[in-house]
């Protein structure tokens, strides 16, 4: 096995990402080092300021910061290199047209497959999920998979994640009805080190105190087990998302 020393030297980190340093195509970009970037803060109303004491961010004063987008390849927010000879490229140039030397041979796809997050949860997010295939497709969305890495948890911060017990589809909507589902949601105590492991369809909640690193695909589509009002304020301007309803709702979709 390499040592870390040994496996760093061999691998650049792109923000999480790794891209060999021994690709003789990088020498043509003098690619001698990891690539960063400018992050991307997000005003949240449940964020508070731990990615500033944790993770050295300049946040800008008097703000609750929710989210920093670390690595993001969308329309609406852009990831853009800030060192090096690929200094103030935005990651969506650079997989359009310096793919093979920056990130080698991948899958191909019209954007960077992956969109990576900081999350600081001062206070308790609303439940949330996102559909799986069949589901995502007739509500015109795409089906979304996560990973959660704990960085750091208060003593008592918790992760909600997946139903408790099976429920019917009546069940479920009641619970919504009566705004009860947190009740049917496993609460599961978390510490530094943990992590969390997401397929689209299972339902989920990050608890207050937990500062997360998340890696996901770049997809805007949620649906909230919330009121509207609730949904609107909570969400992130650019995503696409739906209050739950009975319309919507299919048995399958949530059991996890």
């Amino acid at each position: 096995m390499q040592s870390a020393p040994a496996a760093a030297m061999r691998y650049g980190m792109v923000s999480g990402c790794r891209y060999s340093c021994s690709n003789p195509a990088m020498s043509k970009i003098n690619l001698t080092s990891p690539l960063t970037f400018e992050p991307t803060f997000m005003k949240r109303i449940w964020g508070g300021r731990k990615l500033e004491a944790e993770f050295g961010k300049k946040l800008p004063s008097d703000v609750r910061v929710g989210e920093s987008w670390e690595i993001v390849d969308r329309p609406e927010a852009q990831s853009v290199v800030a060192n090096g000879p690929l200094k103030g490229k935005s990651l969506h140039e650079i997989w359009a047209t310096q793919r093979k030397e920056v990130f080698g041979h991948l899958a191909d796809s019209e954007r960077f497959p992956l969109l990576v997050k900081l999350l600081d949860a001062k206070e308790r997010l609303s439940l949330q999920v996102h559909p799986p295939v069949k589901v995502a497709a007739k509500l015109g969305g795409e089906p979304k998979t996560e990973f959660w890495y704990v960085a750091a948890a208060q003593p008592d911060a918790k992760l909600f994640v997946g139903l408790r017990e099976t429920m019917t589809r009546a069940q479920f909507e009641e619970a919504v009805r009566s705004g009860t589902v947190a009740e049917h949601v496993h609460a599961i105590p978390v510490r530094t080190g943990d992590a969390m492991f997401l397929p689209a369809g299972r339902l989920h909640a990050v608890g207050a105190g937990n500062l997360l690193v998340e890696a996901t695909l770049p997809i805007a589509f949620s649906i909230g087990t919330v009121s509207a009002r609730t949904a609107r304020r909570d969400s992130c301007t650019s995503s696409k998302r739906s209050n739950v309803s009975t319309s919507t709702m299919s048995r399958q979709a949530w059991p996890n």
